[in-house]
C-alpha cells in the first residue's frame, strides 16, 4: 500500500467488466499522460468476482459488441477466454412447439478466463491494480467528489486507507454503497425499485455420457409457471457442457429461485446425472440483475457511474456483458468523452459534465449507444 492520502488523476473502484475496459480506455487514451488506479476486493486471480461463488453470469455475449470494441480500441478476443461461437438465439414457447430463431453470432465466454484477460489489457495499458480493498465512503469538498475512504479485506485486521482523486468512476456493482451514499447534490437516482431487479441463478455442467445439445445455437424458454416474469436459459460452452440456469420476477412466484432452478432440473431429461463444474472456482450459484432502462444520470461532479452501477444491462434479456464492454467507449461520441477525460484531469478541471440538453450532470449522449 502507498502512504495515506495518495494522489491519483482517475480511480475505477470495481474490476469487472465495465471497470477493468473503463480504466484500460482511460489509460489508453491518456496515452501515459493520466494516473489510473483500478480498484477490487478480491485478489488479482479474481478480479472483478461476484460473489464467494464465482463470476455468476449467463455468460453470452453478441459479437456485435466485441467487434464494436476492436473497431474502436483495436482489441481482439478468442480461445480461451471465447469458449464457444454460436450464430443465433432459439426462443421457445412454454409448450415447445414453437421456437422463434433470432438470427445473429455470438460467444458463450469462459467467464474467469475472460476476467482475466480484462485485466492483462488494462495493465498493459498502464493501469494500476490494488486487489483485497473496498471503497467505503466517497469524500466531498464544496460540491465536488475529491477522494475516497476505503479500507483492506482478506486475513488480518482491516487497514483503513484514503485517496484523493481528480474523477472517481463507480464500476462496484447494481447496488452500489458508493451511489446510495452520494454525499453531494445530483441528479443520479441513488435507490434502484425493486420491482426492476431480477434474482437469477446459474450453473455450469457437463451433460452426462451419450446426451448432446446443437453447440452453434443458444437457447431461451419461456414459461410462466417454470421462469415467472423471466425465462429459462441453455447456452452451450460445447456439445456436452452448459451454462444454463433461469432469472425471474421474484414476487410472481411463492417458491424461491434455487427451488425453481431444482425444479427445471428434475423436469429435463436432458439434466438427468448432471455433473455441476467449477471451473477456476467459477461455482453454481445466484445474483441479481437491473432490467429498467439505465440511470438517469450518470455523473456529477467528480464522480461518474458505469456499468452494472448505472444499470446497464439489457432490460428485456438483462445481458449485461456487452453494455458493460461498450460503456467505455460508446462510438465516436465515448472515444471523445475518453479524451476530454484525459484532458480534463491533466489538467486538474472540475467543471460539471454537460448534456446536450444543458443539464449538468449527465452523459446519455455518451452512453446511449450501451443497451443495444
Amino acid at each position: 500500500m502507498k502512504n495515506l492520502a495518495e494522489n491519483w488523476d482517475v480511480v475505477v473502484v470495481g474490476a469487472g467488466i465495465a471497470g477493468c475496459m473503463t480504466a484500460g480506455t482511460i489509460a489508453l487514451k491518456g496515452k501515459g499522460n493520466v494516473s489510473v488506479l483500478l480498484m477490487d476486493r478480491n485478489p488479482p486471480t479474481e478480479a472483478g468476482k461476484k460473489t464467494v461463488l464465482g463470476w455468476v453470469c449467463g455468460d453470452a455475449v453478441g459479437e456485435h459488441h466485441i467487434k464494436y470494441i476492436h473497431e474502436r480500441i483495436g482489441t481482439t478476443y478468442g480461445k480461451p477466454e471465447m469458449e464457444n461461437r454460436v450464430t443465433a438465439v432459439y426462443v421457445y414457447s412454454p409448450d415447445m412447439k414453437v421456437r422463434v430463431p433470432f438470427e445473429g453470432p455470438g460467444y458463450v465466454l469462459d467467464r474467469p478466463k475472460f476476467a482475466k484477460r480484462l485485466l492483462d489489457d488494462a495493465l498493459k495499458a498502464g493501469v494500476e491494480f490494488r486487489g483485497n480493498v473496498q471503497a467505503t465512503e466517497l469524500i466531498q469538498d464544496n460540491g465536488t467528489i475529491v477522494g475516497l475512504h476505503g479500507q483492506t479485506v482478506g486475513p488480518g485486521v482491516n487497514q483503513p486507507f484514503e485517496i484523493r482523486s481528480k474523477l472517481i468512476i463507480d464500476t462496484s456493482g447494481m447496488s452500489t454503497k458508493l451511489r446510495r451514499n452520494l454525499p453531494i447534490p445530483s441528479h443520479i437516482e441513488k435507490e434502484i425499485n425493486k420491482d426492476d431487479v431480477e434474482p437469477t441463478a446459474r450453473l455450469n455442467a457437463k451433460l452426462r455420457d451419450g446426451v448432446e445439445v446443437e453447440p452453434f445455437h443458444c437457447d431461451i424458454y419461456l414459461d410462466a409457471e417454470k421462469a415467472p416474469g423471466g425465462y429459462l436459459w441453455l447456452f452451450p460452452k460445447s456439445e456436452d457442457k452448459v451454462n444454463i440456469g433461469l432469472g425471474i420476477q421474484q414476487k410472481r412466484s411463492p417458491k424461491p429461485l434455487s427451488a425453481l432452478l431444482k425444479d427445471w432440473l428434475a423436469a429435463d431429461d436432458r439434466f438427468k446425472d448432471i455433473q455441476p463444474l467449477s471451473d477456476d472456482s467459477n461455482l453454481t450459484g445466484s445474483w441479481q440483475v437491473s432490467v429498467r432502462h439505465q440511470n438517469d444520470c450518470l455523473v456529477a461532479n467528480g464522480y461518474m457511474i458505469c456499468g452494472d452501477a448505472a444499470w446497464f444491462p439489457n432490460p428485456i434479456s438483462a445481458g449485461g456483458i456487452g453494455p458493460g464492454l461498450i460503456s467505455c467507449c460508446a462510438g465516436d461520441r465515448g472515444e471523445r468523452f475518453q479524451r476530454e477525460t484525459a484532458l480534463a484531469v491533466q489538467l486538474g478541471l472540475r467543471q460539471p459534465l454537460r448534456q446536450q440538453d444543458g443539464r449538468s450532470g449527465s452523459i446519455s449522449d455518451v452512453s446511449s449507444d450501451t443497451q443495444q
